[in-house]
């Protein structure tokens, strides 16, 4: 099962910013999702658009279209099945112009039988035709993932992930702009941290079946029963927050007001300028390359 969402964009850069940014609160959160429409924006200008001016149009709306299939791991489906092939969906005969505007987005994972681009003689757009493959129900999660902040005191955990970032800066440069590279990482960290906390739930479970067995064979071992009492507590702790993050994930849907409150945070925390060593100060607008590099 998947929610699907068909959305029809605004022609400016601006207004698509801002659609994007408020499109959040309309999406299912709890089912895979399946984005689709006239987004009137191309991810890559070179193989999406033909160029007829030496312009370059604003790039905002795209960044802002990024962040959302980052968040709910989406990619366009029609790119993935034809990695190098060149197609439009909207052609302007008297100007030559033309680009893939329609799209479907699908979440990381699901199958496709075929997604093909099909002309339609009552408009100025073809059509976009996809097919999925179904591959049984989709496991749905309990809701929004989040860390188990003993995982920061393990020191297997510690090791591990201080080893693989050095490699993950490693690949910096291969990424688009830094927010791509650090979303990367992100996805990476949360994926190591479920890992280990796997690691931590065997061991547990081993340790609490080795106490049973010793306190099986002599009941009155009083340490073994110190021990196992302390290892019940903290099942029944980790149990009593798991319950009451479920409650709230229940009971707490994200709305319009909320998202506004958190852009406003984020437009309080803009940094309008970083000092350098030397005492310069570098606004991120002027020289961004100089900025990464002291960040």
């Amino acid at each position: 099962m998947v929610s699907g969402s068909a959305i029809f964009t605004p022609n400016e850069a601006s207004r698509r910013k801002s659609f994007f940014e408020n499109l959040y609160p309309y999406i299912s959160g709890r089912l895979p999702v399946v984005l689709c429409g006239d987004f009137n924006c191309v991810p890559d200008l070179a193989q999406d658009k033909l160029q007829t001016t030496l312009h370059t149009p604003s790039r905002v709306d795209i960044a802002e279209l990024n962040l959302l299939c980052i968040t709910y791991r989406l990619e366009d489906v029609w790119r993935n099945i034809h990695p190098s092939r060149r197609e439009f969906t909207w052609r302007r005969e008297t100007t030559g112009q033309a680009s893939r505007l329609d799209r479907f987005y699908t979440p990381i994972g699901v199958s496709a039988n075929l997604c093909e681009i099909v002309p339609c003689v009552l408009s100025d757009h073809c059509g976009v035709r996809l097919e999925l493959r179904p591959s049984g129900p989709p496991k749905v999660g309990p809701g929004r993932w989040k860390l188990n902040i003993q995982l920061l005191q393990d020191r297997i955990f510690k090791e591990e992930l201080r080893g693989r970032y050095l490699g993950w800066r490693t690949l910096k440069e291969g990424f688009n702009s830094t927010a791509d590279w650090w979303e990367m990482v992100k996805s990476n960290v949360k994926d190591l941290a479920i890992e280990h906390s796997k690691r931590k739930n065997r061991e547990h479970n081993d340790e609490f079946t080795a106490l049973c067995k010793k306190l099986q064979g002599n009941p009155s071992d009083a340490e073994v029963v110190v021990k196992l009492k302390a290892l019940l507590d903290k099942k029944s702790e980790g149990a009593r927050i798991r319950c009451r993050m479920s409650f709230l994930d229940q009971q707490e849907r994200p709305s319009k007001k909320m998202f506004a409150e958190e852009r406003k945070n984020a437009e309080d925390r803009h940094i309008d300028a970083v000092e350098t060593p030397e005492g310069d100060y570098i606004r991120p607008t002027a020289n961004q390359g100089r900025l990464c590099g002291l960040l």
